[in-house]
């Protein structure tokens, strides 16, 4: 089935691309070029939702029940933007 993928990107552009609910993060990774991105579920009120992955995968966005991710560079991430992921990000585990 295919979907309208709203994707808030790092520098908070927001794009929108259509997609297979089966297209996968590494795919979406890749169709942003984004080398190292963390996925997060939406956004409310300016905090980041629910962590998706933290590296590009082949989980189908199906699987996470959303038409809207938050893209963040894991290369350039700041504790004030996720702190509840941050020494798990920067950390790398």
């Amino acid at each position: 089935m295919k979907m309208l993928l709203t994707i808030e990107m790092p520098d908070e552009s927001i794009v929108k691309h259509e997609v297979s609910d089966t297209t996968t993060l590494l795919e979406i990774a890749t169709l942003v070029n984004l080398v190292h991105p963390v996925f997060f579920c939406d956004r409310w009120k300016g905090q980041l939702g629910t962590l998706i992955s933290m590296t590009p995968n082949d989980e189908p966005i199906y699987r996470f029940n959303t038409n809207s991710i938050v893209l963040i560079d894991r290369h350039r991430i700041q504790e004030k933007d996720v702190p509840r992921y941050y020494e798990a990000m920067t950390k790398g585990y």
